[in-house]
Parts: C-alpha cells; sequence; structure tokens
C-alpha cells in the first residue's frame, strides 16, 4: 500500500525491485502517474535488480 511521500523510485528501493518492473506489473501507472496514499500497487519483491 503507498504511504505518505512515497514515489515509484522509494517504493522500488524498499523493495529491491526495479523500478521498470513496477511499471509492468502495474500497467495502470504511467511513467507521470501520480500515486497517492492508501492506492495499491502490485509488488513481486523477490525479483532481482
Amino acid at each position: 500500500m503507498v504511504r505518505k511521500g512515497d514515489n515509484l523510485s522509494s517504493i522500488a528501493n524498499r523493495f529491491n525491485v526495479p523500478l521498470n518492473a513496477l511499471f509492468i506489473w502495474n500497467e495502470a501507472v504511467g511513467m507521470n502517474a501520480d500515486i497517492y496514499p492508501g492506492d495499491q500497487l502490485i509488488v513481486y519483491p523477490n525479483q532481482q535488480k
């Protein structure tokens, strides 16, 4: 779940996944998409960076 102050880069770093993977896993999120606290993103944390 997206927390206050999160951005896609910080989420990728937190879960140790590549940023581009977040875009692939969350097709609705574009490069300039805004995310908000409470939004839910799909993250597969066992992926290699």
